[in-house]
């Protein structure tokens, strides 16, 4: 009998933890404020000024890593999850942001590279008229 009654209190516990653990998750739910929403609107620009950027030559795929996780922050916004709708438009705003980088790179390498080009082509030239002489 005195078993009987262990196992029914740490059962009742366990059932009672399971279910306030359960609710837990409801009452820690954190609605959206305006921090949120600055962070999902950064994101969008950060997006836009991305492609404005035309970014699509050296970064197609990180603006468009970009562009999916945006999608994903409505689902965290309607499963009123703060945490994850702040995670995700953070992320969206850090991949538009790298795919922006990647593409001045870009830009900066092919202009070295075409300045290496002018840079031998000069070098052959005077290399070709000192022989003349």
């Amino acid at each position: 009998m005195r078993h009987a009654k262990w196992y029914w209190l740490c059962g009742a516990t366990i059932a009672l933890s399971s279910a306030l653990f359960g609710l837990s998750g409801h009452a820690l739910a954190q609605s959206i404020g305006p921090v949120q929403e600055q962070e999902l609107i950064d994101a969008r620009n950060s997006i836009e000024m991305a492609r404005k950027a035309q970014v699509d030559r050296y970064a197609a795929i990180q603006f468009k890593q970009a562009q999916e996780i945006l999608l994903r922050v409505d689902s965290a916004r309607q499963a009123k999850d703060a945490d994850e709708f702040s995670h995700l438009a953070r992320l969206a705003r850090a991949y538009a942001e790298l795919s922006v980088a990647i593409s001045e790179l870009g830009v900066e390498t092919d202009k070295l590279a075409s300045t290496n080009d002018s840079l031998q082509k000069a070098k052959a030239e005077i290399e070709r008229m000192s022989q003349q002489k």
